[in-house]
């Protein structure tokens, strides 16, 4: 797999949603959010008008030459959707593109997996994990982005850092998107005891 077009995904991604959140006040901007979100689950001839800004901007080695979005094109078409889903109703922006927060999805999930009832999230996270197939996948992602929206006003998604998982995840490589996003999402901090802590900091 190249670097370079995981990188470009994830640059024309972070290009977007860069334009986007400045647009999302904006009648035009609320206009294009709103088609991106009524385009999930559409066909592409019935969702034409949610795809100019996202096309303009794929340089011309990543456009498709089929009938059907590429594996770049989908990853960055299903990735707006989710943003769009999770924006809605929002009047600070859900994308993280801090560099000093460059965390996966499962980390950003793991930001609402508190108290002693964490078994309905975790289910859901594992039907997400263990789903067969990018259509599966993404459906359960698309349910858990609605519960993370639902439980907490704050939490943010990096959401270039998606587009690039999604990319990842249908080239064949998608045990590492499914590792990687475990072991973020089920990490805790308190398994770190103090000693270590000292170490770390030495």
């Amino acid at each position: 797999m190249s670097n370079d077009k995981k990188q470009t995904v994830y640059q024309v991604t972070n290009r977007i949603l860069n334009r986007l959140d400045s647009m999302r006040s904006t009648s035009s901007g609320k206009g294009l959010l709103s088609n991106l979100r009524r385009s999930t689950g559409r066909p592409l001839s019935e969702v034409i008008v949610a795809l100019p800004m996202i096309l303009e901007e794929i340089p011309e080695e990543m456009l498709g030459k089929s009938d059907q979005l590429n594996y770049a094109e989908r990853a960055i078409f299903t990735c707006l959707q989710i943003y769009a889903s999770h924006q809605q109703g929002k009047s600070e922006s859900v994308n993280d593109n801090s560099k000093e927060k460059y965390m996966n999805f499962g980390e950003s999930l793991r930001s609402i997996r508190k108290g002693e009832d964490t078994a309905a999230l975790d289910r859901r996270f594992n039907a997400m994990i263990t789903a067969s197939t990018f259509d599966a996948f993404a459906y359960y992602l698309r349910q858990l982005v609605q519960i993370m929206k639902s439980k907490s006003s704050l939490t943010k998604v990096n959401y270039a850092l998606l587009a690039q998982d999604l990319f990842t995840f249908q080239l064949g490589f998608s045990e590492s998107v499914r590792l990687r996003w475990a072991r973020s999402y089920y990490w805790k901090e308190s398994y770190i005891t103090e000693e270590q802590k000292t170490v770390a900091n030495q």
